[in-house]
Order: C-alpha cells, then sequence, then structure tokens
C-alpha cells in the first residue's frame, strides 16, 4: 500500500480480514479521529459499475446503527474504503466474552438494526451477507452494522433476506422460536423494530469488558434499575447492581454509558426517539438570524393577520407550543398535549401514543431544548394558517426511575409543513408533514 493512497491518515495498525478485504485502523490526520480502512481487490469484484453505484449510495446514509462510508479511493489494484471506527468490537467477540443475551438484551440489539436495515432499503441497498461479525457496538455501546454497500461482493440479496439474516443473529445470540419467532422477520424493517420492542421489556446490553475498563469506584449490592450499559463481568443477580443513587453516579461515570435502556424503550434506540418527537410535533430549531431556544411564554390569543410580517408572532406562537410540549414529556401528562394540539388529529394521537409508551417505562423526557430556524406564511386565514418550518432537535435527557439520564444529541435541520387551527383562546397544530 503506497503512502500517497492513504493521503491525510497515518496507518495504525491492521485489524485482521472480513468480508470487505482487509482491515487497517487509521487515524486521520485532520480531526485525530480513529478510522478504518477496508482494501478491497480489485478482482473480488465482478461488476465495478453496480459496486460503484452502491457505494456512492452507502456515502449518502447518515444513520446512528449504520457505519458511516466516509470516502472512496482507487488504486491501481483496489478500492479503499474510508469508514467510521467502532469502537467496541463485534457481536461475535461479545457472545464470547459472555453467555447468550437475555430476551430483554436482544430487544435492544434487533429493534436498532431493524431501524439501520430500514435506512438501508429506504435508499434501494440491501445487506447481502449480514452476520454477527457484522455487528459491532460504538463506543457508546449503540449496535452498529458495518460493511453497508458492498452487496455486489455477495450473492443477490433482497430486503426480505436481510431480515432473515437478521432473525438468524437474534438466534445466535440467544433468540428462541418462542420469544423470537421466524414470523417476526417476514414483515419490513419498520415493522420490525416497532414489533420487538413487544418482545420483552428492553434491557441494557452488558459488554461484559474486563475489570481493568470498568470504574473503579465499587458498587454495593442491592437490586435497582442497570445502568444503560454494564462493563463489568456477570455477577450473581443479587449483586449485579447498586441502588438507584449509585446506579446512577456509575451511570453518569462511565463513559460508555450513554446508550442503552432508555434508548431502546422508546423506539428502540436514542435517534428513534428524537425522530418520534421530531416527527409527532415541532422540534424547534434558530431562527434566521438569532439561534432561540423554546422558553417563550406561550401566547394566549391567536395574532390577527398572519402575514410576513407577522412571521416573528408565529414564531413565538411555535416556540410557546413547544414549551407545553415540552412540559408533557416531563410530567408525562397526556391532557397537556390538548392545549398543544387540535385532539384527534394525527399529530395529537402520535404523541399521545409515543408518551403513553413512556408512561409504561416510566420514563420522564426533561429539558427538551429546540430551536426553529426559519418560519414562513405559506397560507393564512382568519382560522387556519399553514406555516413552512424549519426546526432541528437541540437536546433533551431521559430520566429513569432510578435517576440515570441519558441525554439525546442533537438533530439535523428538517423543514416542515405545520397547520395551525385557531382554538378559543389560542391556536393549536392541527397537522404536520414533510415540506
Amino acid at each position: 500500500m503506497e503512502s500517497e493512497d492513504i493521503s491525510g491518515y497515518s496507518l495504525r495498525r491492521g485489524l485482521g480480514s472480513g468480508s470487505a478485504g482487509t482491515v487497517w485502523l487509521l487515524r486521520d490526520l485532520a480531526t485525530g479521529r480513529h478510522a478504518v480502512l477496508k482494501r478491497i481487490p480489485k478482482a473480488a469484484v465482478v461488476t465495478p459499475k453496480a459496486f460503484i453505484g452502491d457505494l456512492d449510495l452507502a456515502r449518502t446514509i447518515d444513520h446512528p446503527h449504520i457505519a458511516r462510508l466516509l470516502e472512496v479511493r482507487e488504486s491501481d489494484r483496489e478500492w479503499l474504503l474510508f469508514s467510521q471506527y467502532v469502537a467496541a468490537g463485534t457481536l461475535t467477540s461479545l457472545l464470547e466474552r459472555r453467555d447468550a443475551l437475555s430476551p430483554g438484551e436482544l430487544v435492544t440489539l434487533i429493534s436498532p438494526l431493524a431501524q439501520g436495515l430500514s435506512a438501508l432499503h429506504r435508499c434501494g441497498l440491501t445487506h447481502g451477507h449480514l452476520h454477527l461479525d457484522d455487528i459491532m457496538f460504538d463506543a457508546d455501546g449503540r449496535p452498529v452494522i458495518t460493511d453497508a454497500g458492498l452487496r455486489a461482493l455477495a450473492p443477490p440479496s433482497s430486503p426480505a433476506a436481510d431480515l432473515t439474516a437478521l432473525g438468524a443473529i437474534a438466534h445466535q445470540a440467544g433468540g428462541t422460536a418462542k420469544s423470537f419467532p421466524a414470523s417476526l422477520f417476514t414483515t419490513t424493517a419498520d415493522v420490525l423494530a416497532q414489533q420487538t420492542l413487544h418482545r420483552a421489556t428492553p434491557l441494557p446490553i452488558s459488554l461484559n469488558f474486563t475489570q481493568d475498563r470498568e470504574p473503579t469506584t465499587p458498587i454495593p449490592p442491592s437490586p435497582a434499575t442497570p445502568p444503560a450499559i454494564s462493563l463489568r463481568r456477570p455477577q450473581p443477580a443479587t449483586q449485579r447492581h447498586g441502588s438507584a443513587r449509585q446506579s446512577a453516579l456509575r451511570f453518569l461515570r462511565t463513559k460508555r454509558a450513554a446508550y442503552g435502556i432508555l434508548a431502546a424503550c422508546g423506539a428502540g434506540a436514542v435517534t428513534t426517539l428524537v425522530i418520534g418527537l421530531a416527527a409527532a410535533g415541532v422540534l424547534g430549531h434558530p431562527t434566521r438570524s438569532t439561534a432561540t431556544n423554546h422558553q417563550a411564554t406561550p401566547s394566549s390569543t391567536p395574532p390577527a393577520q398572519p402575514t410576513r410580517t407577522a412571521e416573528a408572532s408565529w414564531l413565538q406562537t411555535l416556540q410557546a407550543l413547544d414549551v407545553r410540549r415540552s412540559r408533557a414529556f416531563a410530567t408525562l401528562d397526556p391532557t397537556v398535549l390538548n392545549s398543544v394540539y387540535v385532539p384527534g388529529s394525527s399529530p395529537w394521537s402520535a404523541d399521545r401514543d409515543l408518551l403513553s409508551s413512556y408512561r409504561k417505562q416510566q420514563l420522564r423526557i426533561e429539558g427538551l431544548r429546540l430551536q426553529i430556524q426559519s418560519v414562513t406564511v405559506e397560507t393564512s386565514g382568519k382560522t387556519t394558517v399553514v406555516l413552512r418550518v424549519v426546526d432541528r432537535f437541540v437536546t433533551g435527557v431521559a430520566v429513569t426511575p432510578a435517576g440515570q439520564r441519558t441525554t439525546f444529541p442533537p438533530g439535523k435541520p428538517t423543514t416542515r409543513r405545520v397547520t395551525l387551527t385557531a382554538a378559543a383562546e389560542s391556536w393549536r397544530i392541527s397537522a404536520i408533514a414533510a415540506a
């Protein structure tokens, strides 16, 4: 391998070989971050045109459960694929370190992986060769599918074949015909991600690293909700967890504890929660001139005439509605949503269903911070106004009954068409659609 082939990176060490050829660990000289290089001999690519097309599609995928393809280079004899470094090893290695996953851990594993496959299928790709070695865990313990976009190196595949392979992985990781029947994997990836959540109560996956990689503060035995990720070796059930306060402290001290029980409970992963919130309500974003957080006082009276000069008022109205919505998820009180949405509307039903799932898990979402980048009036009337809104999720903190806290990462700007309807004393959201 010539040095110019990996210009911009420094070579660290070999990581072995896999379905994508030989694999190397690199360091990005610009960012200091690790990356992975996959060297694929050109002789292994039977249909170069299809291969290049798949790689172009794979580079468009930005999903927390799909390893990102960062860059593609070509040398005389090889294809060089630079990808996201996934730090915590493969599912194969995990199963070698410990016993099979419990049903709850399998929910936390399979539902996010189904979401990743859904993202793959939506852009027109299939994985084609999904095995235990293709499932890895990042530094936060999040399951990640690797080698996406390399179906040209495998026999012809289909979305259904990917789900069948995921079913085989579930059984290899500890699932049974009763807990994860084959029929569960005969639907679409989106439906599978949701249906999996009903198979068992989601539990954090114990990565079972050695003692020198866990927090050093001892945790006295006492039953409590487990931390988001356990890094210690399995112990007897009566000694596995500390008190609620101690578990929370351990959670906050452990840098790999960001992903786990809450992320799985709401919709299978952290990002699903964010997507769920974004789809069901206006998750604010910065204004054109200044990034403003949603802390405005609710507007009690509908603005008189919704013109472009009144867009600042509509911004305040949306901010007020988001404050109320944030309160609903912090208190788990569905009645608060009646002052945000028109009761019976689609976003009202979606948010109530989402909130109901958190109430069942006793999970509160605190401090939803949302920003609005821009508001444009598309159509207006005395009782209805349609706004084109660019918004972005900023942050929110999920809190378990034991006091453990998971902070969700910010999202990307999204453009939505929001319909507001005048109620007796205020405006309420009656519809939200992609714009």
